[in-house]
């Protein structure tokens, strides 16, 4: 739905839901629920969505790449030490995978 020229209507339902009605061509529609009231436009969704996409694969990585969630740490300085070691480890393999010019993180 990555148009500029989309037209869009915001309706407010009950239950603090909106949803905003997007005209992508002439025989196309796509609809848009957001509990943010604030957002009345497509573009503004979008982007709150892409960032919070964005986050979800930091976390998918960060999982799949460094074994974060095999963490046995119970006090927090111990908790924060790993998640550090973890978060750099995960740079340097992007790094490295940036150098060799290979996509190790792929889906």
């Amino acid at each position: 739905m990555r148009n500029s020229e989309v037209s869009s209507e915001c309706k407010t339902h009950s239950r603090q839901l909106s949803s905003i009605r997007a005209n992508v061509s002439t025989n196309r529609k796509e609809y848009i629920a957001t509990n943010d009231l604030t957002k009345f436009s497509v573009d503004a969704v979008e982007f709150e969505s892409q960032t919070r996409w964005k986050v979800e694969e930091f976390h998918r990585e960060i999982k799949q790449l460094t074994g974060i969630e095999f963490c046995q740490c119970r006090r927090a300085p111990n908790s924060e030490k790993s998640y550090s070691l973890c978060y750099v480890s995960l740079e340097l393999f992007k790094k490295i995978s940036n150098e060799n010019r290979k996509n190790y993180l792929s889906s």
